[in-house]
């Protein structure tokens, strides 16, 4: 997996980082929720898909976010 970061910089991960990387990793947290947040919040918001689309992968999101808090 990889993440591009605002800046250009490209992060490589395996997924089991994932969690790890969340809680360790301050511009890498950020990014994922800034993801989320343009991926799932405001295309929801504008109504962009259907709702089916959003509620699986939005559940998904938050159980991970969450397991990070």
């Amino acid at each position: 997996c990889s993440i591009k970061f605002a800046d250009g910089v490209e992060k490589k991960f395996r997924s089991d980082e994932f969690v790890t990387l969340m809680k360790t990793d301050d511009k890498f947290k950020k990014r994922v929720l800034e993801l989320v947040d343009e991926e799932v919040v405001s295309k929801f918001d504008k109504r962009e898909g259907t709702p089916d689309q959003f509620y699986d992968k939005a559940e998904e999101i938050l159980e991970t976010v969450e397991e990070t808090v």
